[in-house]
């Protein structure tokens, strides 16, 4: 581990062109309406199926582990698909159909927010929709910096998380206060102002000569095993998946069952955490670009992991709203610490020849194999933990911890090897 911490070198101020500024700009202006709309429902999906199960707490975090795990596997059947799709007709044309989806099911929901049955249908497919979204606009970034990446995408990864996190703040907030089905007709209103974005202000990123034919016996939802080809893919691999159990996806519906179990929060306050936590995704992306650059990439990733760990741990300990703002502040050095060993990764995988969707499909195919297992696996530690007289409801975060620490120990052990091969 001391290798990951070791001083790095500063790393060197790349400016944007002006055609790439106006990319990222849209990207940027893009992310914050997709956070928006996706975090509307944060604080209004958790009370409307605690409704149904009668406020029995246990039995809503085992509905929605279960629904958060069968949108990971419909994600996994989609991503090999939608992934090869985009290398063939470009990032463009998924961003915009992952976005439209989503409006449609949201307005389901608007419209019927009592019903069990549509609640199901759009969570598990609009779940599925939002990774569609995310991972060709991950490519579409490789696209545009493939010259570039270390330089460019850490910065401007950070830039995006910044935004993100602007959406994340204000959706919780405002979902909070609209409730039930006005929160998921806001959210679909704000998925098709999504798709305006998309369409009026960004420029399909891949390039003619990188495109790849389209080859439907070669699709595969376990082609995610390319990823495991070298040593150092599999390593970096192996760290993208634990430190992917610690994202928000995995962990907003514990959150509000946490929240109201530890604290008696309801949805307005569960609503302002959520928001906390988008604040602490913007204050993260602004400092973000300024910590890589002074610590270099190996050391800002250490720092993001044990940062996540303490966040974590503190968040399962949490009793009162003052260490709730501790942990928060925590968390806030910690969203971007996945970004170096993705970068390294996408590296990798192209020299193997797989092309930018076909990189950015099996990585998410990957993720969602785990993302099937941990919502569903949360939810049952949750219930096991607040059931028959146990009161360990912060025990799923201390799972988060063990996982993240994982991540940084096959990460260190990932450079170090890089570094004996050097020397040899």
């Amino acid at each position: 581990m001391a290798s990951a911490a070791a001083p790095a070198k500063q790393a060197p101020s790349v400016e944007l062109d002006a055609k790439e500024k106006k990319q990222v700009d849209a990207i940027c202006r893009s992310a914050f309406l997709m956070a928006t709309s996706v975090a509307l429902c944060v604080p209004a999906r958790a009370p409307l199926v605690l409704a149904m199960k009668n406020g029995d707490a246990a039995a809503t975090a085992q509905t929605m582990g279960l629904m958060s795990s069968t949108a990971a596997l419909i994600e996994f059947l989609l991503n090999p698909v939608l992934g090869r799709l985009s290398d063939k007709y470009g990032r463009k044309p998924f961003l915009l159909m992952s976005t439209m989806v989503n409006a449609f099911l949201h307005s389901l929901v608007a419209l019927a927010p009592g019903s069990l049955a549509i609640n199901i249908l759009d969570r598990c497919i609009s779940g599925a929709m939002i990774f569609a979204f995310f991972n060709p606009m991950g490519a579409a970034l490789q696209d545009l910096f493939a010259s570039q990446p270390m330089e460019k995408i850490g910065g401007v990864g950070a830039k995006m998380g910044a935004f993100f996190g602007l959406g994340f703040a204000f959706g919780p907030l405002l979902g909070s206060k609209l409730g039930g089905g006005k929160a998921f007709a806001a959210s679909a209103v704000m998925f098709a102002a999504t798709a305006v974005s998309i369409q009026s202000g960004f420029e399909e990123t891949l390039p003619a000569d990188k495109v790849k034919e389209f080859d439907i016996t070669a699709i595969n939802p376990f082609s995610f095993v390319k990823l495991f080809s070298t040593k150092a893919m599999a390593q970096l691999s192996s760290t993208v998946a634990f430190g992917s159990f610690a994202e928000y996806a995995n962990i907003y519906d514990i959150n509000f069952l946490f929240m109201k179990s530890v604290m008696g929060y309801g949805q307005e306050e569960v609503g302002k955490f959520a928001a906390g936590f988008g604040v602490t995704q913007i204050g993260g992306g602004i400092m973000g670009k300024s910590l890589i650059a002074k610590l270099g990439t190996k050391s800002h990733t250490f720092l993001s992991n044990m940062a996540y760990i303490a966040g974590f741990g503190l968040l399962g300990a949490a009793k009162s709203g003052t260490q709730l703002v501790l942990a928060l502040l925590c968390l806030m050095f910690g969203h971007q610490r996945s970004s170096y060993p993705s970068t390294l990764l996408a590296e990798h995988a192209t020299k193997t020849g797989m092309g930018r969707g076909e990189i950015a499909g099996a990585t998410a195919n990957f993720l969602a194999v785990l993302k099937i297992i941990a919502p569903s696996a949360y939810g049952r530690v949750f219930a096991w933990a607040t059931s028959n007289g146990r009161n360990m409801p912060g025990l799923p975060y201390f799972f988060i911890c063990i996982f993240v620490a994982c991540a940084q120990l096959t990460f260190s052990k990932h450079l170090q090897d890089q570094a004996a091969e050097k020397t040899d």
